[in-house]
């Protein structure tokens, strides 16, 4: 059996666009097959901006969870920021000396939850909206919102 086919929640699957679009398709980049949550349980109103294709979150920046079987699991809700070298996406931190220390236009909040455990994943994010901020990740501050603000709105 292959190690693909061992996932605790389904197999995964390669990710393929869909017809007819060039959906951000590469090689060798996996999607989990159902979601963790179909509910962005983080959004404070249904009015959104997505950009559903095409961000792909850089595996290697994920740590991995001992408590949970090692799985490299990104919450949704959590801010994915540009990773200079690879155009990838990670986690946002300040801390970061990579590119994701620094807010663009194009990051945002992770829309599900995604594991990342085989691979990078491709992944929708919210690029305006509103956001609870007690249900995101980092939690919102001074220079957070001041370089969300236009965009996404916390309450």
């Amino acid at each position: 059996m292959s190690v693909l086919n061992q996932a605790p929640y389904g197999p995964l699957q390669p990710f393929a666009p869909q017809p007819g679009g060039s959906g951000g398709f590469q090689p060798g980049v996996v999607r989990q097959g159902p979601a963790f949550h179909r509910t962005a349980s983080f959004l404070a109103s249904q009015n959104v901006t997505l950009k559903q294709v095409g961000v792909t979150i850089d595996a290697s920046l994920v740590p991995a969870d001992p408590a949970n079987y090692n799985r490299k699991i990104v919450k949704a809700g959590t801010l994915l920021t540009r990773v200079t070298a690879t155009g990838k996406v990670g986690v946002y931190s300040a801390a970061a000396t990579d590119g994701r220390q620094t807010i663009t236009p194009d990051s945002g909040y992770l829309m599900e939850s995604v594991d990342v455990f085989y691979g990078d994943v491709i992944a929708g994010v919210m690029l305006g909206g509103s956001v609870l901020s007690a249900r995101v990740y980092p939690t919102p501050d001074g220079p957070t919102t001041s370089a969300l603000a236009g965009r996404i709105i916390f309450q």
